[in-house]
């Protein structure tokens, strides 16, 4: 019994840390990009340089955080629809993004992309 209670306890307070938190991350003077994370793994993006935000989804697990974008904010491609998926680390208050994967013929394909250094989310 006491283990059973220590399980459901360990259960209880294993939340995730992620959930109700803001992150942004600087992109020029007075331009910040920022991650709203919701509960049910919903994730808003703002991108200031589209001054457009992206109502994703998100998973957690073991210091990653893996974004799912459904991205139609291109009305110059004629209502085409991309989907992208961006993994970040977390270290302490800080997201770094290290993997960036598109969705072509329904299969995710990486793209070999650099991060710039200065790319990171700080956790409000």
């Amino acid at each position: 019994m006491k283990t059973l209670l220590i399980l459901l306890f360990g259960i209880l307070i294993s939340k995730n840390p992620i959930e109700n938190t803001t992150w942004t991350c600087k992109v020029a003077e007075g331009c910040f990009d920022t991650l709203k994370f919701k509960n049910d793994n919903l994730v808003n993006e703002y991108s200031c340089e589209d001054n457009y935000t992206c109502h994703s989804s998100y998973s957690y697990s073991k210091n990653t955080i893996t974004i799912i974008t459904k991205d139609d904010s291109h009305s110059e491609d004629h209502g085409k629809i991309d989907y992208f998926k961006i993994q970040y680390a977390i270290r302490g208050n800080y997201l770094y993004p290290f993997s960036r994967s598109e969705l072509i013929n329904k299969k995710w394909k990486k793209v070999d992309l650099k991060f710039d250094k200065k790319y990171f989310f700080k956790k409000l």
